[in-house]
């Protein structure tokens, strides 16, 4: 995370205030790599030209630290600690690097709002702004994420939505029968509520089998209506199976070979590869 977050964080100018008259604050918003932020009411607000994030939900959503203290609001995130000072444009990364923000953090109606670009950077995430229909789109940079590491919210945290990774649980396995090599995932909900998983296309499930490293097989689980992009909801705590079978398994060769199970979101989440612990494919094998 250090690689440009600092000279990132440096290089931005300070904001150049109107004294008096300034446009209405206008709600905003937010979407963490195409998951809604917003549960009750806008998660950001444009305040004097600047966008500003409700700095409780943006925490909560990066799976960070808040830590109030007085007119102090240290955000740690990813390692990382920057702490602002109510009604200040300038901010303290770690323990000794000043930065200038683009806003001073304020209070509005029991709501602490920060500079919503400065937590992003400290997030290493990207902020892409939509000016006509009010909206902001975050994208953490990540090209896959797992699912085993993102701790699940408490059951009445209402107020972020869960992403897939904190919501659901996976299990995949493997197995092989008579040369034919047979996966699997059990996708559980781990919330006391239901819950709705949105695609971006018709795909739903990847399974993905690779030999020392190298992809030799996969398949997909598309929605039924092969038309439009898929949405799985799941019942409080249910749990759904996907299945598929590689009959050529027994073809592939000798090496070693690993089941990767992917949730194929915006940003596709994967589950822990899955070791299948055959190293000569064959009849009779077993996993």
């Amino acid at each position: 995370m250090r690689r440009t977050l600092v000279l990132l964080l440096a290089m931005t100018l300070p904001f150049a205030f109107a004294p008096a008259a300034r446009a209405a604050d206008v709600p905003y918003g937010v979407q963490i790599d195409g998951r809604r932020l917003d549960i009750k009411g806008k998660s950001a607000l444009l305040h004097r030209h600047v966008i500003y994030i409700d700095v409780v939900r943006a925490v909560r959503a990066f799976d960070g630290l808040l830590t109030f203290r007085g007119g102090l609001i240290r955000v740690t995130i990813l390692g990382r600690t920057l702490s602002f000072t109510s009604g200040s444009t300038t901010a303290l990364l770690d323990i000794n690097t000043r930065v200038r923000l683009p806003g001073a953090p304020f209070s509005l109606q029991g709501v602490t709002y920060v500079p919503l670009d400065s937590v992003a950077r400290l997030a290493g995430a990207k902020v892409v702004v939509l000016s006509k229909s009010h909206r902001v789109n975050l994208i953490s940079g990540s090209g896959s994420l797992y699912a085993t590491i993102v701790p699940t919210p408490a059951p009445d945290d209402d107020d972020v939505l869960p992403s897939p990774a904190q919501a659901l649980g996976f299990t995949p396995a493997a197995s092989v029968v008579a040369g034919e090599l047979h996966v699997s995932v059990a996708i559980q909900n781990k919330l006391p509520k239901p819950f709705t998983v949105l695609f971006p296309t018709t795909t739903e499930i990847m399974f993905v089998v690779e030999r020392n490293g190298t992809q030799v097989w996969r398949t997909q689980i598309v929605h039924p209506n092969d038309t439009e992009p898929g949405k799985l909801t799941f019942a409080a705590n249910e749990t759904k199976m996907f299945t598929a079978s590689w009959p050529q398994f027994s073809t592939a060769g000798a090496g070693r070979y690993e089941l990767r199970v992917r949730l194929m979101t915006l940003i596709p989440l994967e589950v822990s590869p899955y070791s299948i612990g055959v190293s000569t494919p064959g009849p009779g094998s077993t996993g």
